[in-house]
This record gives structure tokens, sequence and C-alpha cells, in this order.
């Protein structure tokens, strides 16, 4: 028993090496780069090495090693980190949208599998790990977006992390907005309805599980989103 122990320490060792030091190279690199929920994408552009660096290592992640929270981790920081890569790629642009397949044609290497950010939230985040909270995790690098952490996301701190930013976003008046009786909401709830409940009653009383606001009696309706970069 002692030998199998020590047989299967020393085979996930460099795993774990690998995939604590891909965690804090993404840390360093959001807490350089991203304040506010902005990004310096001027700076990143200037010098690109931290950036290819850290495409490189999603690329070669070994996933198959993981267990459920480091491979939720790796996903979410990898959508953030490849959505930034897809801005610098195509800098200086405005919106994603100003890109032609900026979400659902752009690809790269992830795990050793080629995706699309699309492919990344809705073939894998989303029917896998069937968890809404991700939403307010996920930054499509648009101001509409939640607010970008500037912490990623870690084996450990995962599901903290996930239910810190929810409140954020529940309780942020830019990204809830509370007019008279009417709940204003991010079309994010609209587009991602059935990963809330499918109505919106249900969405309604999602936010108001996070929401400071008691939301009792209060109706839906959403605000337009908001494509414009989310750049410093």
């Amino acid at each position: 028993m002692k030998h199998l122990l020590l047989f299967t320490l020393l085979i996930l060792t460099p795993f774990f090496a690998q995939s604590q030091n891909l965690f804090g190279d993404t840390d360093s690199f959001l807490k350089k780069y991203v304040d506010n929920g902005l990004v310096n994408y001027d700076v990143i552009n200037n010098n690109t090495g931290e950036l290819n660096n850290l495409v490189e290592a999603i690329a070669d992640f070994p996933l198959s090693k993981a267990d459920k929270n480091t491979q939720l981790a790796f996903y979410l920081n990898t959508y953030n980190i490849l959505a930034i890569k897809n801005v610098i790629n195509n800098y200086p642009l405005a919106s994603p949208l100003d890109i032609d397949g900026f979400f659902d044609k752009l690809t790269h290497t992830v795990a050793g599998k080629d995706l699309t950010l699309n492919q990344i939230e809705n073939d894998i985040i989303r029917p896998v790990f069937n968890d809404a909270r991700i939403h307010f995790a996920l930054v499509c690098v648009a101001k509409g977006c939640p607010k970008l952490a500037a912490d990623a996301f870690t084996t450990d701190n995962v599901q903290q992390q996930l239910e810190k930013l929810t409140v954020n976003a529940m309780n942020d008046p830019q990204f809830i907005r509370v007019k008279g009786n009417t709940v204003l909401a991010s079309e994010i709830f609209k587009w991602y309805a059935v990963d809330f409940g499918d109505t919106k009653a249900s969405i309604l009383k999602y936010i108001d599980k996070y929401n400071n606001i008691d939301l009792s009696g209060y109706s839906l309706d959403y605000y337009r989103y908001d494509w414009q970069l989310n750049k410093q």
C-alpha cells in the first residue's frame, strides 16, 4: 500500500506543479493588467510575452489528470485568457463584434484540442459543470459582462470565487438595475434563461437569492447589452 501511494504521488506531483504554475501565472497576469474589471490592452499589446506563455501552457495542460474543481478552474481561466488573446490578435478594436467569428470561428489549442470560445462555454463548461454562477465568471471582453476578476481561479478557491463573483454581480447597480418595482437585468439572463430556470419568475428568484434588496413583488425586464471593449 505504501509503495502504491508513493507511486501515485510520483505520478501526480508534476501535474500539481504544472497546474499551480499555470494558475499562479494567470493570477499574476490578471493582477498586473486588470483593474476594476477593465483590461489594459495597450500595455499587453506592447509586450505579449506573458500572454503568449499562458496560451502555450493552456495548449499543453494535462487535463486528464485533473479533478473536477481543477478542470473547472482551468476552463474558466482559459476562456478569459483566450478572450483577451483574441483581442490582442486583432488589436486595436472597439468591440469583439468587430471581428468576424470572435466567439465561434477563432480557435485555440486547449489541453490538446482546438476549440472556440463558444465551444469552451457551451460544449464544455455549461453542460459538464451545470452551474449558473459561471455566467458571472466568464467575461467576453465587453463592458456588458460582469467585471473581470483580477484573481485567477484555482483548485482550492474556484467554488468560493464563483459565489463571490455572483454576489458581486447581483449587487452591482450597473449590472442589476432596480428602477421602481422593476428589475432591469443583463441580457445574459435572457440568452441563457434555461440555466436560470427558463422563466422570468425563476430568473428573478435567482437574482433575489443573491441581491441585498428584497425583490418580492418586482417584475423583470432587460436592458441592452453593451458590446464596447472592456478596455482601461
